[in-house]
């Protein structure tokens, strides 16, 4: 079965208020949760990692004041806040001197309050904690992990007049576009413009 817990954050009523029409997903360590089917497959993937008394898991809450704040820093809909949620997830496991490979999380976005929110939770694969409650350093530096990505979306808006992820579409055809037009450079003229970039 999906799981208490992982069904009360990834319930769809709680994204009453998001009005973008995409069908909604739990983000996760495997990628993005959509079916039953997903989270079962994700379940069984997870299952043996919380299964004993004593096993730790981590929940946090990350929420912004309002919506009209949250539309500042860019983060419309559960896609945006997702991203925060990965990269920030990375950063943080770093911080807390865990092994990002050896973690297991899922993120949930909700609308159903006056608060823009996600409910994270993470927990390790094969264990190398034995405590579970954070430090108030710990705390610390996962607050500031949220708040450097979440500032860091707007000011690269300010700069750039668009999000990150929209400048990353835009990379992805361009860098076909060269990896095509290297295929058709010889041998001898690779080798040249190697040579002249290693002097």
């Amino acid at each position: 079965e999906w799981g208490s817990f992982a069904d009360y954050t990834a319930r769809v009523m709680a994204t009453k208020g998001d009005k973008i029409g995409k069908q909604y997903f739990t983000m996760s360590n495997e990628g993005k949760l959509y079916t039953e089917a997903d989270k079962h497959r994700w379940n069984r993937n997870s299952r043996n990692t919380f299964s004993k008394d004593g096993d730790i898991a981590w929940s946090l809450v990350v929420t912004l004041d309002d919506y009209e704040l949250a539309k500042e820093y860019g983060l419309y809909d559960q896609k945006q806040w997702s991203e925060v949620a990965k990269i920030s997830l990375i950063h943080s496991f770093e911080k807390l001197h865990l092994d990002p490979n050896n973690m297991i999380w899922w993120q949930d976005y909700h609308t159903n309050t006056d608060h823009p929110h996600m409910h994270i939770t993470f927990l390790e694969k094969q264990k190398t904690r034995s405590r579970g409650r954070l430090t108030a350093t710990e705390m610390k530096h996962l607050k500031s992990v949220f708040i450097t990505e979440i500032a860091a979306r707007k000011r690269y808006y300010d700069k750039h007049m668009e999000y990150s992820s929209e400048a990353l579409k835009k990379i992805q055809p361009l860098r076909k576009e060269v990896v095509q037009s290297v295929k058709q450079v010889s041998f001898t003229t690779m080798e040249n413009v190697l040579n002249l970039y290693s002097q």
